[in-house]
């Protein structure tokens, strides 16, 4: 809308009693405004198109960007540290606990029969699942995303689904992100992600039953959500303090959930 023009009027009504009577001011403001033209399905049509060409000029913007990042990471990473060197650092440490249970890189290498940690010694270690493809891989989690073919300023939220639990009356929806377990290859290599794959090698037998339950669950949803409002409310009494968060989902179609490679 295009405001135009405001008319304003003020009215005197001015009584002539006794001469104490106050002067009562009216005041009148009128809006008018100009609706906009239609435009034709020719323009529609041309703006729809210059939308999209400046959505996907900004996305390859994005993803050259993210590949000058990456080179520029595997660059000075092959510089200044090999995994041969990684190898070496951690092995001049070998014998410091790297869990709270105790466990060194040296117990782990004794439990092979190892005495030193090289990329042999490493997938002794790892558990079968951690190799793939002949790489060494970290466990990650991959959350799903929405996306729409066209500008929305939803694009890219997280992807919610909800189990039930309990029955009947006791019936109660538990949301959940979608995201799934799985694997990504490591290209880049320190000392801290070399320890921190240990310490998901020794979590993994405890967590792999909960990876394929989670995939499964996510599998099955059929319905997805996005969050569109959070409100926080607090209440103090002389008693308790009381705090209630209010989680609005909004239910969205399936071919808009973009899910991660």
């Amino acid at each position: 809308m295009t405001r135009n023009k405001n008319n304003r009027t003020e009215n005197k009504n001015t009584r002539k009693s006794n001469g104490t009577q106050p002067e009562v001011l009216v005041h009148v403001e009128t809006d008018t405004r100009i609706e906009p033209a239609k435009k034709s399905a020719t323009d529609l049509a041309r703006e729809k198109a210059e939308r999209e060409a400046a959505k996907e000029a900004k996305r390859k913007a994005a993803e050259q960007e993210r590949e000058r990042q990456r080179e520029c990471a595997q660059n000075y990473a092959a510089a200044t540290m090999t995994l041969n060197d990684v190898f070496r650092a951690v092995n001049a440490h070998k014998d410091e606990r790297i869990h709270e249970d105790g466990t060194t890189v040296a117990s782990l290498l004794a439990e092979k029969g190892l005495t030193k940690l090289n990329l042999k010694a490493l997938k002794a270690i790892l558990p079968d699942a951690f190799m793939q493809d002949g790489s060494v891989c970290m466990p990650t989690v991959k959350c799903a995303t929405y996306e729409s073919a066209t500008e929305d300023e939803k694009n890219g939220k997280p992807v919610y689904y909800f189990v039930v639990k309990g029955k009947g009356k006791d019936a109660k929806r538990t949301y959940k992100k979608a995201q799934t377990y799985g694997f990504s290859r490591i290209d880049l290599w320190t000392p801290a992600v070399l320890l921190r794959l240990l310490n998901a090698a020794l979590a993994y037998p405890e967590r792999q039953e909960h990876y394929a339950k989670r995939n499964a669950e996510v599998k099955a949803a059929k319905q997805f959500f996005i969050v569109d409002e959070v409100n926080d409310t607090a209440m103090s009494t002389k008693v308790a303090d009381k705090a209630t968060r209010t989680t609005t989902y909004t239910r969205i179609e399936t071919a808009n959930v973009k899910w991660a490679e």
